[in-house]
């Protein structure tokens, strides 16, 4: 069952390798939707994708992290589950997690707390909270070079290219931009920050956490973070290094499926 997904979209082979016992909950990234995880989708048998929702305004990102959770919680209900996410799917994961019984939150190309969001996308801070509606009106304007794009990433036959692009057009603009003023609230105004944010989730939460990071990831930097395993790849390893996220997350499963979760 992968709920939120659907395998015929998919420009590659789809079947199921692994039957794991609990869901499999995935957040994607920024700009991003549940075709980010279409090969783990095709490898897991219980994959549960969490939809994005449309933000308030002023929402925190702990307030999306809930609003995301409310979203999804007819589908988990009070079973085990583990909860992975990509990029800002990440740094929502272990919030998201928290409302479940979660076994083991799994961070993929991600950061684990704001000291570790690189500070030279400091004036996108200013750029993004002040001016919503510049930021989303770039991105349509970026959207509409997309998709002259694409007859081109058709003809190189690269299925990956042609999910990234089309994730990217398909993005509302309005939400990416009220995503990104979350992001950038979380991680670089101080005044945003509480006491335990300053602390590792691993520190913050009950369940085990367990992080992938791409050794040339330059748009989250694997040196700034504490990752369990490391790939040779960049920021998009759910598509470029399918293979070893997924024995990442399956060694997470075998590693923690007799601790109970709390």
């Amino acid at each position: 069952m992968n709920n939120g997904i659907d395998l015929r979209l998919f420009p590659i082979e789809c079947r199921d390798l692994i039957d794991n016992k609990y869901p499999l909950i995935l957040v994607s990234g920024l700009a991003a939707d549940e075709r980010i995880f279409q090969r783990q989708a095709c490898t897991f048998r219980e994959v549960i994708t969490v939809p994005w929702v449309e933000p308030n305004s002023r929402d925190t990102l702990e307030d999306y992290a809930d609003k995301l959770a409310a979203s999804i919680a007819g589908q988990v209900g009070d079973r085990p589950c583990y909860v992975a996410g990509l990029s800002l799917g990440g740094m929502l994961a272990p919030m998201i997690a928290a409302h479940f019984n979660t076994k083991a939150c799994i961070l993929i190309a991600t950061i684990r707390k704001p000291s570790e969001f690189p500070k030279r996308y400091r004036p996108g801070y200013f750029f993004c909270r002040y001016t919503p509606r510049v930021i989303a009106a770039g991105h349509f304007l970026v959207k509409s070079v997309a998709r002259c794009l694409m007859p081109l990433a058709r003809r190189l036959r690269s299925p990956e290219r042609v999910i990234i692009l089309q994730q990217l057009f398909g993005c509302n603009s309005w939400l990416f931009a009220q995503q990104l003023r979350m992001l950038f609230t979380w991680t670089l105004d101080p005044k945003s920050w509480r006491h335990d944010f300053t602390l590792d989730p691993s520190e913050r939460y009950p369940f085990l956490l367990y992080q992938i990071h791409g050794t040339h990831d330059h748009v989250l930097i694997c040196s700034h973070t504490t990752p369990n395993m490391t790939v040779n790849g960049r920021h998009v390893l759910p598509l470029y290094k399918a293979d070893e996220v997924n024995r990442f997350i399956e060694s997470v499963m075998a590693e923690t499926d007799g601790i109970d979760a709390e």
